[in-house]
């Protein structure tokens, strides 16, 4: 299966003391909406069993301590702190692994993790489509090919080509009209003619005003390895 998953992470301003063992989860039914611009692709965070450690721009109480950073797994969850651990059995649950030491009893509270997905997550595989790019414009028009499907394109994946800045997104897709929304400007042409390359995504964003600020993940463009 793709993966767009956002998980949201923290609200700031909130004195949290609690021991993980004692909160209280639930969850709910909502529209799925992206995160659109404003983002940041973590490039170097896409590749297998990747890692990468992201600033928060406040103080998140987790299980009695307080971290700045967290860090993203390109398999479907984050831990607090600056290192993420991963590794065949070791961080993601897989056929032969039922478990893994996120979530393993034999390790609970030692790597401070919330997962989302959990799972020995791999990238799909790149593919291309058409579009014409103007300077200046995070719009691509006239957007076409076989794989220019909306099971197949879709916001939070990389995008590069020519005049494409790195670390570039996709915001949205409106395949009816033919377009695309990047998270940068084209850097060059005059409604030209593009090859675009699209990819794995890990889109990381903070939102909100103090003290309610959220940190949201994304990953798009992630299967099952097995």
């Amino acid at each position: 299966f793709k993966t767009a998953i956002l998980l949201i992470l923290a609200i700031s301003g909130l004195n949290l003391e609690a021991q993980v063992s004692s909160y209280t989860f639930t969850q709910s039914a909502s529209t799925y909406t992206p995160i659109g611009s404003g983002g940041t692709r973590q490039t170097s965070a896409e590749g297998d069993e990747g890692g990468v450690a992201v600033s928060l721009p406040f103080t998140f109480n987790f299980n009695g301590t307080g971290y700045t950073s967290v860090a993203a797994s390109t398999n479907g969850f984050i831990q607090m702190g600056t290192a993420v651990v991963n590794g065949a059995g070791a961080a993601y649950v897989s056929a032969s692994n039922s478990n893994g030491q996120i979530i393993s009893s034999a390790t609970a509270g030692t790597f401070n993790a919330i997962a989302a997905l959990n799972y020995d997550l791999t990238n799909i595989a790149t593919f291309t489509v058409t579009g014409n790019r103007t300077s200046g414009s995070t719009s691509l028009a006239g957007c076409a090919g076989a794989n220019f499907t909306a099971t197949k394109v879709r916001p939070g994946m990389g995008v590069s080509g020519t005049g494409i800045p790195a670390g570039t997104y996709i915001t949205s897709v409106n395949i009816g009209l033919g377009t695309i929304a990047l998270s940068a400007a084209a850097t060059s042409g005059t409604g030209t003619s593009t090859t675009l390359t699209i990819s794995t995504g890990l889109v990381t964003t903070t939102t909100g005003v103090s003290p309610n600020r959220v940190f949201t993940v994304q990953w798009s463009g992630r299967k099952r390895y097995n």
